[in-house]
Order: C-alpha cells, then structure tokens, then sequence
C-alpha cells in the first residue's frame, strides 16, 4: 500500500472539491491550524494519479468516483506551526506507522507529535506496549475537558521505546485527587554523589584554589511501586562561589554547602539560608521546581512549597520576600539550634496563617529512605518529569 499526504485547506478546501469533501468523515475542528489528510491507496491508483502530471487533471482524478472508490484508509493530523505540536486523528488504527512515517518524512523533525488514546485502551497492555514501541510517552490529560482517554506524545524523530504503563498507572491514579502526591528516593549511585558534594568544587580565584558552591537537577524516573528516582544530572553541574551559586533550571534542583563556608564561619551546621529559600521560590515559578535539595556537610535539607500555593499563583512576592528573609534566615551559631529544633521552627512559620515552605532534613545514615512531598497539578496534571513538564509549558502557551 502507498500512503500520500493532501494539505486539506490548499487542496481540499481551496479547490473546493466537493467529492472528495463530502466522502471525508468527522473532519477535526482546528480552523487556526494546519489539516492534512494521509490517504492509503493501493500502488494502481497512486500510479494513475502521479502520472495525471498536469495540475488540473491530477486535481480532477484526486476529486473523482475513481479515485474515492479506491480509498483504502484514511485518517487526520492537525499541525501547529506555532507551537510545534502535530496531532493525529486516526480513522484506523492499523495506519499509524504509515501515518508516523509520513510525519517524519513530511513536517520538521523539531515538533511533538502527540496521540489520543481512549480510555478503553489505556487499559490494553499489548496496545499500549505497541504505543511505546513506536516512541509514544509522557502521558497527559487535557485540562477541563471531559475524560474519555488520556494524550501520548514523542518527537518527530528516530526515538528509543521506553516503558510507559507505569506512567500511565500513576497518572490515573491521580486523576482524581486534588493535589499530587509522589514519594521519591535517591538511588545509590546518586547517594554516594551527594556525599562528596561538600567537600568538593575547588576551583582557582586569582591567587589561590578555594571552595565554590555547586548547583545541578536531578533527573527522574518512576520505577515499578510507582516510587520516583532521582538521579544526579551531571551535565548540569555548574561552579558559583565561595557563598553562592546560580539555581539550575528543573524540577529537581539542588546546590552545595562547602566544607570551607563552615569554617570561614565557625558553624558546625549548614542549614539554608533565606536566600535559599528565596532562590527556591523564584525557581518554582520559573521552572516548576518542585523540590530544592540543599546538601551539607551534615546530610541533607529539603525544600518544597507550603500551603500557601495551593490555591494561590505568584502574587504578593515583594512582601513575602521580605518576610522570608526576616523570618527564615535563622544562623547556625543563633539560638544553639539542633537539627530538628530548626527544622521544627521553620515548618511551624505561618504566613497570613498558612506554611510558605516544608521542609524535610535527612541524614547520611538514612538518605536512601523514600520521602513523600505534595504539590498543586499543572493544567490538571500530576508533572513528575522534565519531558513532560517542557511539553506542557509549550502546549498550553
């Protein structure tokens, strides 16, 4: 079989070919985009409709008894330029490789291609396992529309297969909460990393080699109890300074306290500072972050945000900056603080009654165990990867 792909609004509708139009079925609603339509044909009639070589005659062939009563297949894609994003309607389900092929072949290879699959399905391992096979992941709902499938989506390039059933399992799990609720844990590997972060990062300064502050995200992935693994991005390790580092853009972030920052200031303990906090806050804003790991020598300090947001966008920040760096900067040497006698303090701040911030403190001797944070849904979505969560801001802008 030959598959061809008609621009619909310059051939179709442009032409105003009425056979062909009428003969076209459940014709996607997308005026402000781009429709094409991949016909399936057997070779004969592609033959006789690319030796029609004169304009008019191959139009008037494309429009005829003939060539619809050949028609093996047909189905839709609906391209935004703008967005980069090509959506396809299928009309059979047996057409989409060829329908993949054809994308591939025909648009740019910098779009997202994205595929609606219905709720029964979602629930058929052996279709889904196909979807999969082909590059389909990230599962995701459209917000406010009524649930009848969930979306797919892949670039328009040659991609490796991964396992998408349990993304998909936590997604319609979290179909019908409020809020989202992930529990995560750092490998092994990731674990052995962040021990030595502290006590690395040197770098020359003009005349000397001193400590500097490290920033990178950690990467994510769900494993089979629908636990999240975090994973240290190494591309994304950045230097900063003896007393600072710029946030690394994720939803998984994190930066170093220095060994020598404790002695340059006689602490025992490295806990965040109000501008980490503040830094967190803007990078929630900016990139979604969901959690901002600050490692010390001591163990590590997590952030993420409080109830304040659950219903409640950036607003407000000049006041609630001033009020972070008041109320959380709180000295190691101040107060003869513990651990969790500081950890205990900064949940228990309350801004117009409500916790800005959470925070969760672990130890080397139990790093490797899961935690559980909680946050706000993106567009009705639970984001729990970076994929996913760059796909939605281009989606949705």
């Amino acid at each position: 079989m030959v598959c061809i792909l008609v621009d619909y609004n310059c051939i179709i509708h442009k032409n105003n070919l009425k056979n062909i139009s009428d003969f076209l079925q459940n014709l996607p609603d997308a005026k402000n985009y781009s429709i094409g339509v991949i016909f399936e044909l057997n070779p004969d009639t592609y033959t006789e409709l690319e030796n029609n070589t004169r304009g008019n005659e191959k139009i008037d062939f494309f429009n005829s008894k003939k060539f619809i009563d050949n028609i093996i297949n047909y189905s839709y894609i609906v391209y935004d330029i703008d967005r980069k994003i090509c959506e396809i309607f299928l009309n059979n389900n047996n057409m989409l490789e060829d329908v993949l092929k054809i994308i591939l072949e025909n648009l740019p290879n910098d779009i997202t291609i994205i595929l609606f699959v219905e709720l029964e399905k979602v629930h058929n391992k052996e279709y889904i396992r196909y979807l999969s096979l082909l590059g389909f992941g990230e599962p995701f709902i459209v917000e406010d529309s009524e649930l009848k499938g969930i979306y797919l989506h892949k670039l328009n390039y040659l991609v490796d297969s991964k396992d998408i059933t349990t993304d998909i399992e936590y997604l319609l799990k979290s179909i019908s909460s409020e809020k989202c609720e992930s529990t995560l844990r750092f490998t092994s590997k990731t674990i052995e990393k962040l021990k030595y972060l502290s006590k690395i990062g040197s770098s020359w300064n003009s005349k000397s080699i001193s400590q500097k502050e490290l920033g990178g995200r950690f990467l994510a992935s769900l494993i089979d109890d629908l636990i999240i693994n975090l994973e240290i991005d190494d591309k994304s390790i950045i230097y900063g300074e003896e007393e600072g580092v710029r946030v690394v853009g994720g939803l998984y972030n994190f930066h170093s306290h220095p060994q020598e920052a404790y002695e340059r200031n006689n602490v025992t303990l490295g806990w965040p500072s109000g501008q980490d906090f503040i830094a967190f806050l803007s990078s929630h804003f900016t990139f979604n972050t969901l959690i901002h790991v600050v490692v010390a020598v001591e163990g590590v300090y997590i952030l993420q945000m409080g109830d304040y947001w659950d219903n409640l966008t950036e607003n407000n920040m000049n006041d609630i900056t001033k009020f972070i760096d008041k109320e959380y900067d709180l000295a190691c040497f101040k107060d003869k603080l513990s651990i969790p006698g500081y950890v205990s303090k900064i949940n228990g701040i309350k801004f117009e009654n409500k916790t800005l911030f959470n925070l969760y403190y672990s130890d080397w001797n139990n790093i490797s165990n899961p935690f559980t944070i909680s946050f706000k849904k993106i567009y009705g979505n639970c984001i729990i990867n970076q994929n996913l969560n760059n796909f939605i801001d281009s989606y949705y802008k």
